[in-house]
Formats: structure tokens, sequence, C-alpha cells
């Protein structure tokens, strides 16, 4: 299997932008459950819906940047079987 990973300058780069990204992740997760949610229920559905786009797409670019640490396809293949079925 072929690899991407990254020298350490590279490494400590995408190493940041991944901890950024996911701290934003969570935030804007925290807001779906709990206290918070009465307002993330509130909002119309278009917007529930972009706001949710918006989470997936920093899960994948979150995946995108741990791939540059192992071998390619490693991890969405290992996200893929964690997922339960019909959630993918």
């Amino acid at each position: 299997m072929a690899t991407d990973i990254v020298n350490d300058d590279q490494a400590c780069d995408a190493f940041d932008v991944l901890t950024q990204k996911l701290a934003h992740l969570q935030a804007m997760l925290n807001m779906t459950y709990g206290s918070a949610a009465e307002t993330f229920n509130a909002m119309n559905g278009t917007l529930r819906d972009n706001y949710l786009w918006a989470c997936t797409a920093l899960a994948d670019d979150c995946i995108e940047l741990t791939e540059k640490f192992v071998p390619k396809g490693f991890v969405r293949e290992k996200f893929a079987k964690s997922v339960p079925e019909g959630n993918q």
C-alpha cells in the first residue's frame, strides 16, 4: 500500500490544522444536544441541514488530514467499518 506520509514540518502543520478543525467541529456539535439543542432545534430545516453539512465537511477534512500520517485509504477503510450499516 502506497503511503502519503509527510515530513516533520509538514506533519506539525497538518497536526495544527487538524486540531483546529477538530476544535471547530466539537464546538459546532456541542450546539446540537443538551440545553443548547433548543436553539439548534428552533432553526428552520434548511439551516439545520446546512449546519450539519458543515459538520460533515469538517469531519471529512479531519479524515483527509489524518491520512497524511498513515497509508493512503487506511483511515477511510477503518472509519467505514466502524459506522453502522445504513449510516454511511
